[in-house]
């Protein structure tokens, strides 16, 4: 499902005119990516929880070369489903 099929299912479901829904989708998403931006965690109840995890500096080997390379710090988002979520996709 990509974002327009997420905004018109969110639609029919709410009774919502397609352009209200998808106004409140992009306010989800900007609100949801802001807080992470920020480091904050986004936890969504029965559902799941986005959280930013914090990557230091470490040496790797380069697969094809053998070379070692520095791999700088970075951020990365992590997804983790609820119990519920999971149960319901089994």
């Amino acid at each position: 499902m990509n974002q327009s099929e997420l905004v018109s299912n969110l639609a029919a479901k709410t009774r919502m005119k397609d352009k209200s829904a998808g106004i409140a989708v992009e306010g989800m998403l900007q609100i949801i990516t802001e807080t992470l931006s920020k480091g904050e965690e986004v936890k969504l109840h029965h559902f799941c929880t986005f959280s930013v995890k914090e990557y230091e500096e470490h040496m790797a080997r380069n697969p094809k070369t053998g070379e070692k390379v520095t791999v700088p710090s970075r951020r990365k988002v992590v997804f983790k489903a609820s119990k519920m979520l999971k149960a319901k996709i089994k």
